[in-house]
């Protein structure tokens, strides 16, 4: 083995730090606390989905299917594309935005 190899130092992590993490309660006030029905569904398909913000953004219409208890969302992020699953009042916020945003309701 080489000698750099032999004499690197690397620091072993701190067992100390706390990570903090958002909780459900936490998420359902953040969304109770948003102005219009858009952030309600990015904040909450974020959150239930584990969707990457830029697979959010870069979502079309044509990139989602109804069906009876969920939304199936072909997602298009750095890694290729993938099929999430969209539940629970994610979908119900989803459908808002796009009657709201598409049919001017």
């Amino acid at each position: 083995m080489p000698d750099y190899i032999e004499n690197l130092k690397v620091r072993k992590p701190s067992r100390d730090k706390k990570i903090s993490l958002i909780t459900r309660t936490g998420v359902d006030e953040i969304i109770r606390n948003c102005n219009n029905a858009r952030d309600k569904a990015i904040i909450s398909i974020l959150y239930y989905s584990g969707c990457r913000v830029s697979e959010i953004l870069s979502l079309k219409i044509s990139d989602i299917v109804y069906e009876e208890y969920c939304v199936i969302s072909h997602f298009h992020g750095k890694t290729g594309n993938r099929i999430l699953g969209i539940i629970g009042y994610s979908t119900a916020y989803l459908r808002d935005y796009i009657k709201i945003k598409y049919d001017g309701d």
